[in-house]
């Protein structure tokens, strides 16, 4: 209290300056200071004089509601800045060891990472090695098979024609039957090797006009397509893609031929359409002929797949297969549609840019 009565509870400077500011409206006071050389945490709050202090304080000249003076605590902070510290250094070991858990983490995945790459990597080069391998035995055999057979069907032929009356009816047809078979061993030499280099050719990219193309394809096709009274339908204008040449020469006459052959007697029209948006041209060769069920649909492109089940009808089980990987040259897709009724669609993409 400012009006001491009992010298012990004389206020030290801080508590008199607290007194003073209680006086003034204040209701609590802390600090953190040093006493006897320990920090300690001081909290002070003020008495109020009521009806009952009166009885011993009157004479001092309080009245009721006035400040009579304030209780002070001073607590050490030693025990508590103990516990601060151990929870300080508790909290740094377990930051520290998330931390180094993290990083042996992201040491182990980075490891893991890079030995699954580094096998990944070896795989792929192997896989490329075997690839190669097996593309230049394949092109080897077809190669040493083109010449035998080419000789056995000029045999065949020389056979046929120049002894044909010396031989019997069965003789006569196992002449055709060999004649045949070895034009079929041709063919598939020849779709062998163009499967194989479909995969490796560079593409020379040019400005086409795809009525041109239409019109060589036409041109190849022309004498099997008058025979079977086959009306031929091209885009209405001249539509110029940028594109290789040779490429979309193959898939077009790949797709005419596979018309041909599987469009049955139902088939009466060809139909070459042509549509275009900002980084794709579509071209779609529709026909009337025999339809394609669901399963074929999906498996169409598959190599040596063929989705006719007659064996008189030639064919290798590659022409699409090669249109599909000529088609990925360019940076496009093709796909096949038909209702299972009539008629089928096949459609390509061709890139407009391949960056």
């Amino acid at each position: 209290s400012l009006k001491v009565l009992n010298p012990i509870n004389a206020p030290d400077d801080w508590e008199k300056a607290m007194l003073l500011e209680f006086e003034a409206g204040k209701q609590e006071a802390t600090t953190f200071t040093k006493m006897e050389g320990q920090e300690v945490f001081r909290l002070m709050r003020p008495f109020h004089t009521k009806p009952g202090c009166l009885y011993c304080h009157a004479h001092q000249g309080y009245k009721e509601g006035e400040v009579r003076g304030g209780i002070s605590v001073s607590i050490p902070l030693a025990p508590y800045r103990a516990i601060e510290k151990r929870s300080l250094r508790i909290l740094q070991y377990t930051h520290l060891f998330f931390w180094a858990s993290g990083l042996f983490i992201i040491c182990l995945s980075f490891y893991r990472n890079k030995k699954r790459l580094t096998l990944r990597q070896a795989a792929d080069n192997l896989l490329r090695e075997q690839s190669g391998k097996i593309e230049l035995f394949a092109y080897s055999v077809a190669h040493d098979l083109k010449n035998p057979v080419i000789a056995i069907h000029g045999l065949a032929k020389i056979l046929n024609k120049r002894h044909l009356d010396g031989l019997d009816d069965k003789a006569r047809g196992y002449c055709v039957q060999i004649e045949k078979s070895a034009e079929q061993v041709s063919a598939l030499v020849d779709q062998i090797n163009a499967f194989i280099s479909s995969k490796e050719q560079p593409l020379y990219k040019e400005p086409l006009n795809l009525l041109d193309i239409c019109h060589a394809v036409r041109a190849e096709n022309e004498e099997r397509l008058r025979a079977r009274n086959i009306t031929w339908h091209e885009p209405p204008a001249d539509v110029i893609i940028e594109a290789d040449r040779l490429v979309i020469l193959r898939i077009i006459r790949n797709l005419v031929d596979n018309a041909l052959k599987y469009g049955g007697d139902a088939l009466s029209t060809i139909t070459i359409t042509h549509e275009e948006s900002n980084t794709f041209h579509t071209i779609s060769l529709s026909n009337d002929g025999k339809a394609l069920g669901q399963n074929d649909c999906r498996n169409i492109f598959l190599i040596y797949k063929r989705h006719c089940p007659d064996r008189k009808v030639e064919g290798t089980g590659l022409g699409l297969a090669i249109v599909k990987d000529l088609v990925g040259l360019h940076g496009g897709q093709v796909w096949v549609n038909s209702d299972g009724k009539k008629g089928v669609t096949f459609s390509f993409t061709i890139a407009k840019s391949m960056a």
